[in-house]
């Protein structure tokens, strides 16, 4: 439900800062940014609808756990025993958060330089 209220919010923005920038023929940077963020929203909406429908067991590899030595508390040894200790749900939604976390901000460098770029 928050999601729909943000791809409102979002696009009633969109449509109010159109209002206040000189009409032009082609695509602004404004645009650019409304679209990709709305875009986001929608296809988070989507990941979380995929993952609701997940059925929540563990992965067929978690059962095949070794014991991890104390002394090796390394922060790999720790992210491997969540993995392991992950059920479907939770796998994909730490995939989801490091994608979507990851293609934000590639597209936030690119934005800032064709921002530059352009002026």
């Amino acid at each position: 439900m928050g999601a729909l209220t943000a791809l409102l919010v979002m696009a009633a923005l969109l449509s109010s800062s159109k209002e206040n920038v000189p009409p032009t023929s082609g695509l602004i940077m404004i645009d650019v940014w409304f679209v990709w963020f709305i875009a986001s929203v929608f296809l988070i909406t989507i990941i979380h609808i995929f993952i609701e429908k997940a059925e929540n067991r563990p992965m067929m590899w978690s059962r095949r756990v070794k014991r991890v030595n104390p002394k090796e508390t390394t922060l790999s040894y720790q992210l491997q025993d969540k993995l392991r200790a992950m059920g479907k749900k939770e796998l994909y939604n730490f995939l989801a958060q490091i994608v979507f976390l990851i293609k934000t901000i590639v597209f936030l460098i690119i934005y800032a330089g064709l921002t530059v770029y352009n002026d």
